[in-house]
């Protein structure tokens, strides 16, 4: 082989080789939690009633373990690489289970799935979840729910129906900081409604 064809042949090793070392590695998948913060202590006194967490469901544009990402009016993205690390219908219906137990009003609150009777259910729809990085306007976390209270045993009357609405800004731009942001959202949803169902009116 020819001095010149041997340098022609390591020119293209040591360019193959540089172009292994710059690509950009695949990402790993990070794995996030929505955690509200818990509730105050409160000494006010718990309601007889019991309360069960019923049916949480989330719209199914926002169902996935993805987080999702609004850029304009009519464009969403999923972002593979962060993720929750549960479905979130399931990791919302256990935060507000566990939450709402510590918080009252009620004498206990049973988590989702439980073949407890109790006095009442709750049922809610997740509307929107999703961090907001539309141009013009504060990146922000948006998650809006619907909760219903119904009666429980053979009756299922409803009781209560509220719709929550929140955007709560972010500090930076990073799914760590939206799925805080979820948290805090959360957590201020829970507290109204804490509030909402230590006034309802019951027979």
């Amino acid at each position: 082989m020819s001095a010149a064809r041997v340098a022609l042949v390591l020119a293209a090793a040591l360019a193959c080789a540089a172009c292994s070392f710059t690509r950009p590695l695949p990402a790993e998948q990070k794995s996030f939690v929505i955690e509200p913060a818990p509730p105050p202590e409160s000494a006010a006194a718990r309601r007889a009633e019991t309360l069960r967490i019923g049916t949480v469901r989330v719209d199914p544009s926002f169902s996935t373990r993805d987080l999702v990402y609004r850029f304009d009016d009519v464009r969403f993205e999923s972002d593979f690489y962060n993720r929750l690390m549960a479905p979130p219908s399931a990791m919302l219906a256990a935060r507000m289970a566990e939450w709402l137990e510590r918080a009252g009003p009620f004498r206990f609150v049973a988590q989702p799935g439980a073949t407890v009777a109790t006095d009442l259910v709750l049922e809610a729809v997740f509307t929107d979840l999703y961090g907001d990085f539309r141009p013009g306007r504060p990146q922000a976390a948006v998650m809006n729910v619907q909760v219903f209270v119904l009666e429980g045993g053979s009756s299922r009357k409803p009781v209560y129906a509220r719709a929550f609405q929140r955007r709560v800004e972010l500090g930076e731009s990073s799914p760590a900081a939206v799925t805080s942001a979820y948290g805090a959202a959360l957590g201020q949803i829970l507290a109204e409604l804490s509030a909402d169902l230590a006034r309802l009116p019951l027979r």
